[in-house]
């Protein structure tokens, strides 16, 4: 979850630092641009880790027991 927040922060700081009104003021930064791969593999780990820890099937048989 670590990697997917950092990867989110990034993100939406390489878009508002684009956005044009920002653009002009920050000056334009060629090393802020969006690493969406890092992004997508961050929240597919993620997303994989959470379907593992909230297995449907583990859920049930816990709550069986």
């Amino acid at each position: 979850m670590r990697s997917v927040l950092g990867s989110l922060r990034q993100m939406s700081t390489s878009i508002w630092v684009r956005l044009p009104e920002n653009s002009e003021r920050t000056g334009n930064h060629p090393d802020r641009v969006p690493d969406v791969k890092a992004f997508t593999d961050a929240f597919d780990a993620a997303q994989e880790r959470l379907r593992e820890l909230l297995n449907p099937e583990e859920v049930i048989k816990w709550v069986e027991t």
